[in-house]
């Protein structure tokens, strides 16, 4: 499931992937730095996830990538 993304940004697994709610999550490093990658198919959790990559930042964690489904944002 997480393939294609850690292919596609060259991420590297950096924990167990978990689910929640509204998608799955696996802890990975992106660049060296910790980050998140989350894959959701709820159409409000792509809004918010368009949303917070808007903010870019301010207010919420730092998108560094997304397409579709997924979303890698920062890892705090």
């Amino acid at each position: 499931m997480f393939e294609p993304y850690l292919q596609r940004w060259d991420l590297v697994p950096d924990g167990e992937p978990f689910s929640s709610l509204s998608g799955h999550l696996l802890p990975v490093r992106a660049r060296g730095l910790p980050a998140m990658l989350k894959l959701s198919h709820q159409p409000e959790e792509m809004a918010g996830a368009a949303l917070m990559a808007w903010w870019d930042g301010q207010g919420a964690a730092a998108v560094l990538a997304q397409a579709g489904e997924a979303l890698l944002m920062a890892r705090a």
